[in-house]
């Protein structure tokens, strides 16, 4: 019995390596298969590079959104129009109680004589001294985000509306509303247009897969012959699958950044003629990593579509 269980011991020690080694010699043929056929291999990796880098540049670009939306001054806000008859000291009394209120995250007043001022110097006209200012103070208050309700905007600006001495509060949100709409339908589309250009990356390495069989046709006969299964015979068709679609996922990432560095120059200059700074900056290295992976999944999937239906076929001549 002891003599049993060390055979049994030294199989399951044996088969563990053997595995290891079946693995990495399917890896090396893999390999060899690919640079064997390289011309077609680097015109489909081109087409996979170019159909993954579509959407996850768009992808990159719409997560940084936070930022520019935090540039463009997009936190929902409350304006508060005070009487306007009430002086700057009444203006700058309320602006300091309300400061102190946890609810909200910052407190800005804008002085009559200041708005005034940059109107005048946008339209290109100066306001005479001696005519009066036909503009209230103004305080813009920014809510703090924990207690901002989207779906209740109203309730804080009813709340400050019946202070003494403030004439109406206008709730700046509906833009900011729509906006996040258009972010979120944008990032739905790419979601979309990914999915289908990945089918078409997935067709595309599914013929190339296929091809391979096709031309190692006697060589897979004979394995088929002396016993060989077709996980055996397939996996080597799978490593280079998903080797041909992580280099593909890397070519993808290259063209992702050289998008990001040339577009970077028009998106400042833009940004600049608003007066913001909005900077875009190269995506994080998690995007990175993701589109390789998501070269090597296509490729996996792509082989593995290619090839069972032909290697199964053999079993049947």
């Amino acid at each position: 019995m002891a003599s049993a269980g060390r055979r049994s011991g030294g199989a399951r020690s044996v088969n563990r390596p053997r595995v290891g080694l079946d693995h990495g010699r399917a890896s090396r043929e893999a390999l060899t298969l690919l640079a064997r056929h390289w011309t077609s291999s680097a015109v489909g990796a081109v087409v996979i590079s170019i159909a993954l880098a579509l959407p996850m540049t768009f992808l990159a670009m719409l997560g940084q959104q936070a930022a520019w939306l935090e540039s463009w001054g997009a936190d929902p806000s409350l304006s508060v129009f005070l009487d306007r008859d009430l002086s700057i000291e009444r203006a700058e009394h309320l602006a300091a109680a309300w400061s102190t209120d946890t609810r909200l995250k910052s407190v800005k007043i804008i002085a009559a004589d200041d708005a005034m001022a940059t109107i005048s110097r946008r339209a290109g006209v100066r306001h005479p001294a001696q005519m009066p200012n036909p503009l209230p103070h103004v305080i813009v208050l920014v809510p703090n985000p924990t207690v901002w309700d989207p779906g209740d905007p109203t309730r804080l600006a009813d709340e400050f509306h019946s202070v003494v001495g403030v004439d109406s509060v206008v709730v700046d949100y509906d833009w900011i509303a729509r906006l996040e709409l258009l972010m979120r339908l944008a990032r739905r589309l790419a979601a979309v247009v990914g999915i289908l250009l990945g089918l078409g990356a997935m067709l595309v390495v599914g013929v190339l897969i296929r091809s391979l069989i096709q031309q190692g046709e006697v060589e897979i006969r004979v394995l088929k012959l002396v016993g060989a299964t077709d996980s055996f015979v397939r996996r080597r068709f799978l490593y280079a699958g998903t080797l041909y679609g992580v280099g593909a996922g890397t070519g993808a990432v290259i063209i992702m950044n050289s998008a990001f560095i040339a577009l970077a120059p028009a998106i400042d200059a833009l940004a600049r003629s608003y007066g913001s700074s909005v900077e875009l900056g190269l995506p994080p290295l998690s995007y990175a990593l993701m589109t390789a992976g998501l070269g090597g999944a296509v490729g996996w999937l792509g082989a593995w579509v290619g090839s069972t239906p032909v290697i199964r076929r053999f079993d049947e001549i």
